[in-house]
C-alpha cells in the first residue's frame, strides 16, 4: 500500500477516535440542549431525533480540551463542527441559523450513516475531493438552501 495512502487512512483513524471523544463530552458536560425553535429547525433538516442534539460553544470546548483548539487552528474559517449529536459552533457563528442548519443536516448525515461510518466517509471525501467538493458537506449546503428558499419570504412578501 501506497504510504501516502496508508498516512490518510491512520490520520482518518485517529481523529474518528478523537471525535467520539467529542460527542461525548459535548453529550455529558459541555453541550446545552436545543432551544423550541431550534427542535423545530432541527427536524426541517431532518434529523430524526433532535432531543439527542447538545450544542456547545468553541470558547467553552477549547478551554475544556485544548487538543480542539489545534483542530480550529487547522480550518480557520470553521463555522461549527458535527460529531454525531454533539454542534460545536465557532464563537463567532452561535446566533447564525444557517449554520445552525448546516450542522444539523450533519447530525441527519450521522444518523442515516452511524457516526463511524459518516466520520469514515466525511473524512475520505475530503482528503480526495477537498472541503468545498466533498459530497457530504455539498448535501449540507444544498439543504440549507432548500429550506430558505422553501421558508424564507421573497422580496415584496409580507414579513
Amino acid at each position: 500500500m501506497d504510504t501516502q495512502v496508508t498516512e490518510i487512512i491512520q490520520t482518518i483513524h485517529s481523529l474518528i477516535e478523537y471525535a467520539a471523544e467529542i460527542e461525548a463530552l459535548v453529550l455529558t458536560r459541555h453541550g446545552l440542549p436545543l432551544t423550541t425553535e431550534q427542535l423545530a429547525d432541527a427536524r426541517l433538516v431532518g434529523v430524526h431525533d433532535p432531543d439527542r442534539i447538545r450544542l456547545a460553544n468553541s470558547f467553552v470546548f477549547v478551554a475544556a480540551d485544548p487538543r480542539f483548539a489545534a483542530l480550529l487552528d487547522l480550518e480557520p474559517a470553521l463555522a461549527g463542527l458535527t460529531v454525531g449529536y454533539a454542534i460545536i459552533l465557532n464563537s463567532n457563528q452561535a446566533g447564525k441559523r444557517d449554520v445552525f442548519l448546516h450542522e444539523c443536516a450533519h447530525v441527519a448525515q450521522c444518523e442515516r450513516l452511524g457516526l463511524q461510518g459518516f466520520l469514515r466517509q466525511y473524512f475520505a471525501e475530503i482528503a480526495f475531493f477537498g472541503y468545498g467538493a466533498a459530497p457530504l458537506e455539498q448535501e449540507a449546503v444544498a439543504t440549507v438552501r432548500k429550506i430558505n428558499r422553501r421558508f424564507r419570504p421573497t422580496c415584496g412578501e409580507a414579513q
